[in-house]
């Protein structure tokens, strides 16, 4: 983005991780450049107002972009479910982003009954409030944070988890 690319592109399989743990994009031949649309994109990592719209007669802007890095934020935090993926929802993942349709509740006293089985209502429980607040502006409320804001977001969440680690001794730490 520093250098006015946006990748368009963007998709999980276009990330691989060395074994050091950094990450590196592949796969990035269809970037757009400037006033060069990128013809290629995937229904599931695009925003509702790009649904349905022929990529190459498009230019993307920024917050289109943040859109997509933000569903691959939910993907990576919650064991790769899509955002919109839900019980007895509709036919495709399209209709759901259009419908904005996020079937995680606003707060704990909210409707659990489309979150998809397998754990992810127990992992959406215990989702700190602020992370949950800010994924649910994103997907429900269309709020666009910028990469910068999703980071900050990231640093807040892993400074959470260390706290709660710091509350639990690992099993090596404990004497019987």
């Amino acid at each position: 983005h520093l250098f006015g690319i946006l990748i368009g592109d963007l998709r999980l399989k276009n990330i691989v991780v060395d074994s050091f743990g950094n990450p590196c994009l592949v796969d990035i031949d269809s970037c757009q450049i400037e006033n060069l649309p990128c013809p290629i994109g995937y229904p599931d990592f695009t925003p509702p107002e790009l649904q349905h719209i022929e990529f190459k007669k498009v230019l993307r802007t920024y917050e289109n972009e943040d859109f997509s890095c933000a569903v691959l934020l939910f993907k990576l935090l919650f064991c790769g479910i899509h955002p919109y993926d839900q019980r007895n929802g509709a036919e495709t993942i399209e209709e759901e982003i259009s419908d904005r349709s996020f079937p995680y509740p606003q707060n704990i006293q909210g409707d659990f009954t489309k979150i998809p089985w397998g754990g992810y209502e127990e992992m959406w429980r215990h989702t700190p409030h602020q992370m949950q607040t800010f994924l649910y502006d994103i997907f429900k409320n269309s709020i666009r944070y910028s990469l910068q804001e999703m980071i900050l977001m990231l640093k807040t969440y892993n400074a959470f988890l260390d706290l709660k680690k710091a509350e639990r001794p690992l099993l090596n730490q404990i004497s019987f």
